[in-house]
């Protein structure tokens, strides 16, 4: 009797000790799968992220390191074969002034809309695109906290440090582009940039493919 308690006590252990590993190792599993879908749902939401700022264009070029692009890379670019269009993307610092004429808070993300209705990347929501350099987009945020709608004027702030009145024209849609969340936008023609914006950098032409 005494061997059969003490056998079935070691089993009883025993089997402790495989639920236990079991338990273990069900855990590690379901944390490797929950760390592999939160690195997809990661790369994804990065894969959007890029996606959403290149737009229609087939192709879009960046610097290899941090910085501008040289200024005759639209124009190499120009010259590739099967290259239909390129646009360089302009961004530079502005500022929106709200109704009474004070400076809004945030800096202004001063961004180029391309002449070619095929290389912009920027989501229109509301209104129309700009077609002459006193025309301009907000993006839909902004637009809201200063009361303004397309069809208004409004006032922004100069590269050289006055003011211009402006006509709104539309406004954008926010998730078109990501990288410039939290701060206004503001949306001008590619020859208008230099008028509203400074520290103008390109950030990267994008190509327009003419097919194979």
């Amino acid at each position: 009797m005494t061997t059969y308690r003490y056998t079935v006590a070691e089993l009883r252990g025993q089997l402790r000790q495989l639920v236990l590993t079991g338990a273990a190792i069900a855990l590690g599993v379901a944390f490797l799968i929950a760390s592999v879908s939160g690195s997809g749902a990661l790369v994804d939401s990065f894969s959007q992220t890029a996606s959403a700022e290149v737009g229609p264009g087939d192709v879009q070029v960046t610097p290899a390191a941090k910085g501008a692009l040289d200024t005759d890379t639209a124009a190499r670019a120009r010259q590739v074969a099967k290259v239909a269009g390129v646009s360089l993307r302009l961004t530079g610092r502005g500022g929106v002034l709200t109704a009474d004429r004070r400076p809004l808070g945030d800096a202004a993300v001063v961004s180029s809309v391309a002449a070619d209705p095929a290389l912009r990347w920027q989501l229109l929501k509301d209104g129309r695109w700009p077609s002459t350099p006193g025309e301009v987009l907000l993006d839909a945020d902004t637009a809201r906290r200063i009361a303004a709608a397309p069809g208004a004027d409004i006032r922004l702030v100069r590269a050289d440090g006055g003011t211009a009145t402006a006509h709104l024209v539309g406004t954008l849609d926010g998730r078109g582009a990501p990288s410039f969340a939290g701060h206004p936008i503001i949306g001008v023609p590619d020859g208008a940039v230099q008028r509203y914006a400074t520290g103008v950098t390109a950030t990267g032409p994008t190509h327009q493919g003419s097919g194979p």
